[in-house]
């Protein structure tokens, strides 16, 4: 251990709120945090949904995992009555669209699931089950992860702790300057972490997360979803509901591709969720068109209604421009 320093240049300070998730098992991303999972209750065989992030997929082939598929529909609905009832079960919360109702209705089918709320951070876990969180999708972090599991902490507490100073370039260049500017610096940060060991979140991410105002945070999310499914879910092929602080606005629509570039070239960034080998060779699938015709537009604490107003005429414009 390091002798104690004294004096000298002022360090980033210490924050002393409270985190939003309190559960102990706490590490450096999501990926790691199921890997870690996996390996500690011995997982050998699990089911995942076809709509998925392939990090899922790469998690499970790192801890020697054996994935079967099943199908969701156009609601995010799982489409498991073939899933074996003794199988583990990997269910994704798409957009925090799933109440804690529906994860216990699905459980009673599925009593070896793991819930996957990286895009619902704000809902609570169900008591009872493996559930994963992500910050950085919904915060300035560049890492961090919750896991609540009701497995011993004895292997947790011997993994080392992670350390982010040197991801956060991308964070603090983009508060001052624009995203552009660092988008080749948050690839790099992006494609390191998937190739980092299994370590427990740093000390400056959950310092981060001691200091953001949730309530704040919540409050704009709903806001800015809410905003945007009264003007847009009339053209919106999905059928979704508003959420508390929600992830982004899943919006499909045909022709996505075209409207995607078009909103980009406006500095409208949406993302596509989520591309992948398997579902690219099954064009028309319902997966295929989860993963091209949805469009996830932006709703975070960053902005407000009138940010919105703005991304729903560009949006409109896009869509009956195509018609």
């Amino acid at each position: 251990m390091s002798q104690r320093e004294y004096g000298g240049y002022m360090e980033m300070e210490h924050l002393y709120g409270k985190e939003y998730h309190m559960t102990p098992f706490r590490f450096n991303t999501a990926h790691h945090a199921l890997r870690f999972l996996l390996r500690e209750k011995e997982i050998r065989t699990i089911y995942l949904p076809r709509y998925i992030c392939p990090v899922v997929f790469e998690a499970c082939r790192e801890e020697n995992v054996e994935a079967f598929w099943y199908d969701v529909d156009m609601n995010f609905r799982p489409v498991s009555e073939t899933v074996p009832k003794d199988a583990w079960f990997y269910f994704i919360n798409y957009y925090g669209q799933f109440d804690e109702v529906e994860i216990r209705a699905l459980q009673k089918r599925h009593p070896y699931m793991i819930v996957d709320n990286i895009q619902a951070f704000f809902q609570k876990p169900v008591l009872g089950l493996d559930t994963i969180y992500t910050c950085r999708k919904f915060f300035g972090v560049s890492d961090g992860a919750y896991l609540y599991t009701n497995l011993s902490r004895t292997h947790y507490e011997q993994l080392p702790f992670d350390e982010s100073c040197e991801r956060i370039d991308h964070l603090v260049g983009r508060f001052e300057r624009d995203a552009s500017s660092f988008y080749s610096s948050m690839q790099k940060v992006e494609k390191s972490l998937i190739h980092q060991p299994i370590r427990r979140m740093s000390h400056l991410t959950q310092n981060f997360l001691r200091g953001f105002d949730y309530g704040h945070i919540i409050k704009a999310r709903t806001k800015n979803f809410a905003r945007l499914h009264q003007f847009l879910s009339e053209d919106n092929l999905l059928s979704v509901h508003s959420v508390d602080g929600g992830y982004m606005y899943p919006f499909m629509v045909k022709g996505a591709s075209k409207i995607r570039k078009e909103l980009i070239a406006q500095k409208i960034y949406v993302p596509l969720l989520w591309p992948n080998e398997d579902v690219e060779r099954d064009v028309g699938s319902i997966a295929w068109k989860l993963t091209h015709d949805i469009l996830p537009l932006p709703i975070d604490q960053r902005y407000n209604v009138e940010d919105m107003d703005v991304i729903v005429e560009a949006v409109r414009m896009s869509v009956r421009g195509g018609m």
